[in-house]
């Protein structure tokens, strides 16, 4: 009930211009809706550093997959136009200042974004710290949250694989994109870049997918629950 609530303080929030966007969002009656028929975004984030509440958005990139196929065609990569940037940060993702303050405002990425995404359930690898960010981007820009629900690559991994289980028993480095796209022969080409990570992500998901469609879970109720 509570959850409920939640859910349409959120949803009341939306403005006129996004109803298209509200409507389309995860229902009760669609959790009996079969896997193949949903369609699934993968996304990454780069961003001006770790800490959620107070950094930006750099770069945004997104991939959409329907059955058990990537739909490249159904892509999107936007560079972010910020002010802000770390040295560290800029080691790991190369996006300079320069380039940065090159990006697409605010405002812009995320009506695209929202367009973009429809009702699609959100998969990344903690994808929470990814919703997070992009959540914060669409209120800054827009008034209202991000509503799609989402899924993330290290809970779907730890039902296929019991070894990951027991999170402490499991050394950090174990649960990392790179580890898991090692140990199902997923190859990543261009790492710490958006669109390489998203790429990758989604390979990863749909193995995993695979693996838990042996399982009997077929409907997205299946798969996320409620």
């Amino acid at each position: 009930m509570l959850h409920s609530l939640a859910c349409w303080l959120r949803a009341s929030r939306v403005t006129p211009e996004f109803a298209a966007y509200r409507n389309a969002q995860f229902r009760w009656a669609d959790r009996k809706q079969l896997l193949e028929e949903v369609r699934f975004v993968v996304l990454d984030t780069e961003t001006t550093g770790l800490d959620p509440v107070r950094d930006r958005v750099l770069e945004v990139a997104a991939v959409g997959v329907r059955g058990s196929s990537i739909a490249v065609s159904d892509s999107l990569d936007f560079r972010v136009r910020q002010h802000l940037t770390t040295p560290g940060g800029v080691d790991v993702h190369e996006i300079t200042p320069g380039e940065a303050a090159k990006g697409l405002p605010e405002e812009e990425v995320a009506r695209r974004l929202l367009w973009f995404l429809g009702g699609a359930v959100l998969i990344g690898h903690h994808v929470a710290f990814d919703v997070m960010v992009l959540d914060r981007l669409v209120r800054r820009s827009l008034g209202f949250p991000l509503l799609n629900r989402s899924y993330d690559t290290l809970a779907l991994a730890r039902r296929v694989d019991r070894r990951l289980h027991d999170l402490h028993d499991v050394p950090p480095e174990e649960l990392g994109l790179e580890a898991l796209c090692d140990r199902y022969g997923v190859e990543i080409a261009g790492r710490h870049t958006a669109m390489g990570d998203a790429f990758a992500t989604a390979l990863l998901f749909l193995k995993l997918l695979a693996r838990l469609k042996e399982r009997r879970v077929r409907t997205l109720g299946d798969l996320i629950g409620r």
